[in-house]
Formats: structure tokens, C-alpha cells, sequence
């Protein structure tokens, strides 16, 4: 199988699927959900939640539709008891950091399945310029709408009742966004045995206190934010770092400045 498209390496051009060093990525992620809808997971386990990061909004719509067409056509032998759809609405998430299309199809995506997510301090993040994206491509949503996508959903994604309903052996990772978890909330659900135990590589406050019982606790693991580890990581500081240096000569504003006093 071929397809035509942008590939990670920036190269235009037609290229097989089967190449080793092919990724494309809108592939990863439409296989993904595919896989996750259509092998019936969500029809087993009705309380499992799953969030695409990071992913973007724009292609889901699409996506889902073809893939209820072709479960209507020929797929009616899978163990599914409604569309690939319904169960995306029903306990999926996506999150996105700058996405203009994907905001014009709020009522499909539905305003309560999709989080605003800024990619700090990463160098394809869209700080310090967050607010002006984020007041421009939501200009047409309601207030409330607008509280939903940018943090209200993320707060409400996993709190105390949703660990009441996971297995008692369960261990939650997170490697995602701090407050996507209360800090208080998974304290309490490993103290209270709802939960086996945690692995956090970020987490509610960030960064935790010194005295934070989470620190402690034995059945807890916190590492430093390191999990979004990427080998093209050195290639883009070294890129950032001859920008401003650049920058620096031409007497220019420079990238990524870090505000000590803050910390970031």
C-alpha cells in the first residue's frame, strides 16, 4: 500500500508503507484509534478511558466517519454493538495545541471529548504566544465552551470516582499533563488501597514540594518530566541555539528565554 503525504524527515513524494524508516504521522495516530475502536476493546471494558495526546482534533471527524461506513459495509462481524463513533464520544479524549480546523467541528468532536494543551517548554510549543492562539481559534466558541476545552475537561478526566472504579491492582501512569490528575486525589486512592499504585512523571502541583507525601510514599514512582524524550531533541536545541545566536548578532529578540525568578 502507498500514500501520498508529509513524512516526519519533511520529504514530499509517494513512499510504501512498508519502508522501515516510513512513520507517517497522521498513520500513527488514525491507527491508533482504529485499532482501539474496531478490535472491541471499549465494548469489553465500558470504564476504560483513553486519550489520544497531543494528537490534534481536525482528522477525527473524518476519520470516524469512514470508519462507521466501512463497519456498516462490511465490518458487522466485529464484536461491536454500535458505530466506532459512539464509543469515541463515549470515552475518548483528544488534546491539541493549536488547531483551527479541529475548533470549527466542536459540535462533532463535542466540547466535553477534546482538551487545549500547551507543549512547554518544548521548542514546537506555541508559548509564549498561548492566549492570542487560544483567543483567536476559540472567537466563535461560547465562554463556557471555551472553560471546557481549556482546562475544564483536563481537571475532570481522572479524579477520586474514577479510581473507585478501576481494579484494585491497578497502577495508574501518568505521562501526560499534571493536572489531569488531582495530586490529592491519587494520594488518597493508593492510601486507600482503590489503586495498587502510580508512576507520575508529572503531577498535581508541578513541580511537587519537597515535602509532598508523594515523594515517599512506597508504592509511588515520581520521575522529573523526562518521559517526552525524543531523539530529535538535541537537533532542535542546536537549532534554537543558532537561531539566537543569530538573533544575538542582528540585536533581535531571542527564543525561549528562561525567567529565573519563575523557573521557567
Amino acid at each position: 500500500m502507498a500514500s501520498t503525504g508529509l513524512y516526519e524527515d519533511g520529504k514530499k513524494g509517494i513512499r510504501r508503507l512498508s519502508d522501515p524508516d516510513l512513520r507517517l504521522l497522521d498513520q500513527d495516530r488514525d491507527g491508533v484509534q482504529a485499532e482501539v475502536l474496531y478490535v472491541g476493546v471499549l465494548e469489553r471494558y465500558p470504564r476504560v478511558r483513553v486519550v489520544l495526546g497531543e494528537a490534534g482534533i481536525g482528522w477525527i471527524p473524518y476519520i470516524l466517519w469512514r470508519m462507521d461506513g466501512e463497519w456498516e459495509d462490511q465490518f458487522k462481524d466485529f464484536s461491536l454493538t454500535m458505530p466506532p463513533s459512539e464509543y469515541r464520544r463515549r470515552q475518548c479524549w483528544a488534546t491539541y495545541q493549536t488547531d483551527p480546523v479541529g475548533l470549527k467541528l466542536v459540535d462533532e468532536l463535542g466540547a466535553d471529548r477534546i482538551m487545549w494543551g500547551s507543549d512547554f517548554p518544548h521548542p514546537d510549543g506555541i508559548w509564549p504566544d498561548s492566549r492570542e492562539y487560544i483567543a483567536r481559534e476559540m472567537a466563535h466558541l461560547s465562554p463556557e465552551v471555551r472553560h471546557k476545552i481549556v482546562c475544564g475537561n483536563a481537571a475532570h478526566l481522572f479524579t477520586r470516582e474514577r479510581f473507585a472504579q478501576m481494579q484494585r491492582h491497578a497502577i495508574l501512569i501518568n505521562v501526560t499533563r499534571g493536572e489531569i490528575v488531582r495530586g490529592e486525589d491519587v494520594l488518597a486512592a493508593v492510601n486507600e488501597g482503590l489503586i495498587w499504585g502510580a508512576g507520575l512523571d508529572v503531577t498535581d502541583p508541578e513541580p511537587l514540594p519537597k515535602d509532598h507525601p508523594l515523594w515517599r510514599h512506597p508504592r509511588v514512582i515520581v520521575t522529573p518530566h523526562t518521559a517526552g524524550g525524543s531523539p530529535r531533541r538535541a537537533g532542535r536545541v542546536i537549532a534554537t541555539f543558532c537561531e539566537n545566536l543569530c538573533r544575538l548578532q542582528a540585536g533581535r529578540p531571542l527564543l525561549a528565554l528562561i525567567d529565573k525568578q519563575k523557573g521557567y
